[in-house]
């Protein structure tokens, strides 16, 4: 920059100049366009879907990746609101809520698992998460990133099948090899038979032949025990006390060098006794084998704290169970074998049917409840089960004494009745009127709403399977329009844990087809307040 200043008559007496070194600008300048150069290249390169939204919830930036995913041409996404972009229902619903609460809250929040739609209306199965942006010490803005699931999901789906066909081939391999045994343990005898031996070598042979027809019965039946489970039959259980009786009828069974220890808190559970009978048992002879010549059993019944955490295993909400806990201090097993100890038929031992472990699983599912395994090679093993709790304790355990000592039911109470079989809703009917019930009868989830709009009931028995909606959607519906309804779930399936979030909640019931008189007026005096009005 120059300046020339001038004398009075116009002439120019002096000159000045002026310079500034502008080198750093412009190498700053250029780095700032290279780097976002680079940034736009990385943001146009990833695989994932990209994109940001400012604090008035509209789009600010999005990358070839998520215009490409969800179906919309880039330019057309900056400044559209997030709704837009995720469609504003269903499970993008959810999404834009916790995104829009990343912008207030300014916490980051990751989903595992999620659907955005695509501008067709296509879901995408995607992983996402959401971040703020801080400028100041304030959330200006957030950036979104997610990826598409598609892929990993097809591959998950042909893995799933692969394990399958492989379980069903170990199962085939099993069961021909058991078999094969049963038939090698006959076929020498039938050869002996046929030379007409002496009387002694006959007997000898009969038998042997008579072993093998019972081990191959004891197989036939643990299969159909397994294929075809008897259903539960409920009634309270004293944990402890049962414990106790337990131990003291299996300490005969183990060896004297074995030592069995019981420790349990007084614990309540609603259990089928003979079928918790038979697990627990199974468990304990496991771990008498796994010992060989000696070692301890201790078995320890606690509630766990809430939010408690396991290494071996996810629990949804642990105090609301019952933990039990069979350790052993044998041979452990393998993570091969801790992998496939449920699967039917797979066993280690040389005369076991590998039905047993699977038996006590379905056991304890069909109480509402979970097993895990825990266990190191030379160190022992731990079977964790997690049976629920009793939600109310009853006035006795025995049906003669539950009848005398039950609540009387008689009175104006008025109940809707929701089953679709009019054979068993039949039979249920005629059992809540002899109990001097009023009865409102509805063969599906709309026909039971519309009742219940017409007239509030005192109780709702519901099926669970009903041909047009779930028993789900008809509990939410019912509460919704009457808040704490007494609701008792009825089912032919074992699949409380399917609903164990609605049984949690205040006088709501299970009952599992068939129950008898006496199990469904104590279900009832348990949930319905003043029953004796």
């Amino acid at each position: 920059v120059s300046s020339f200043p001038q004398s009075e008559n116009g002439i120019v007496t002096e000159v000045y100049g002026f310079a500034r070194d502008i080198t750093e600008e412009r190498r700053a300048e250029q780095e700032r366009e290279s780097l976002t150069r680079d940034l736009q290249l990385l943001l146009e390169s990833t695989l994932e879907g990209i994109f940001t939204i400012g604090p008035d919830g509209h789009c600010t930036m999005v990358n070839a990746a998520a215009a490409r995913l969800l179906g919309h041409d880039a330019t057309a996404l900056i400044g559209a609101p997030l709704s837009a972009l995720l469609g504003g229902s269903g499970g993008s619903g959810q999404a834009e809520q916790l995104i829009r609460s990343v912008l207030s809250l300014g916490q980051p929040q990751t989903v595992a698992s999620a659907t955005f739609p695509r501008s067709d209306g296509a879901p995408i199965p995607v992983a996402y998460s959401a971040a703020p942006i801080w400028q100041d010490e304030e959330v200006v803005g957030a950036v979104i990133t997610f990826t598409d699931l598609s892929e990993r999901r097809k591959l998950e789906a042909r893995l799933e099948q692969a394990n399958r066909l492989s379980g069903l081939g170990r199962l085939a391999a099993t069961v021909a090899h058991e078999f094969n045994n049963v038939l090698m343990g006959i076929a020498p005898f039938v050869d002996v038979i046929r030379r007409k031996p002496s009387p002694e070598k006959m007997d000898v042979a009969l038998r042997h032949i008579g072993d093998s027809v019972k081990r191959g019965r004891r197989i036939t039946q643990d299969i159909l025990r397994f294929t075809q489970p008897a259903e539960p039959v409920f009634a309270t259980v004293e944990l402890g006390r049962w414990l106790d009786s337990l131990g003291s009828e299996t300490k005969s069974l183990v060896s004297p060098a074995c030592q069995l220890e019981i420790k349990a808190e007084p614990l309540m559970i609603r259990a089928d006794q003979a079928q918790l009978h038979q697990v627990f048992l199974n468990l304990i002879l496991n771990a008498r084998d796994a010992m060989g010549e000696g070692g301890s059993i201790s078995i320890s019944a606690n509630r766990e704290p809430p939010s408690t955490s396991f290494t071996y295993g996810a629990i949804s909400h642990p105090e609301r169970f019952a933990h039990i806990a069979i350790t052993d201090t044998g041979c452990g097993m393998s993570p091969e074998t801790v992998q496939y100890a449920f699967e039917p038929l797979f066993t280690t031992k040389k005369s076991g049917t590998g039905l047993g472990l699977p038996v006590a699983q379905q056991i304890v599912q069909r109480h509402g409840g979970q097993i895990f395994i825990e266990s190191t090679l030379g160190v022992g093993t731990t079977f964790h089960l997690f049976l629920p709790l009793e939600r109310a304790v009853l006035a006795a355990e025995d049906p003669a004494t539950s009848r005398q000592t039950r609540p009387s039911t008689r009175g104006s109470r008025n109940v809707l009745l929701v089953e679709d079989d009019s054979t068993v809703a039949a039979g249920i009917r005629s059992l809540l009127e002899f109990e001097g019930f009023s009865v409102t009868q509805a063969g599906s989830g709309a026909e039971a709403l519309a009742c219940a709009e017409e007239g509030r009931p005192d109780l709702v028995l519901l099926d669970v399977g009903l041909p047009d909606m779930e028993g789900r959607v008809v509990f939410e519906n019912l509460r919704a329009r009457h808040i704490d309804l007494p609701v008792i779930f009825s089912t032919g399936h074992a699949d409380r844990l399917h609903l164990e979030d609605l049984l949690l909640r205040p006088n709501v019931g299970y009952l599992l087809k068939p129950y008898d008189a006496d199990t469904l007026m104590n279900t009832i005096a348990e949930i319905v307040p003043n029953v004796e009005d």
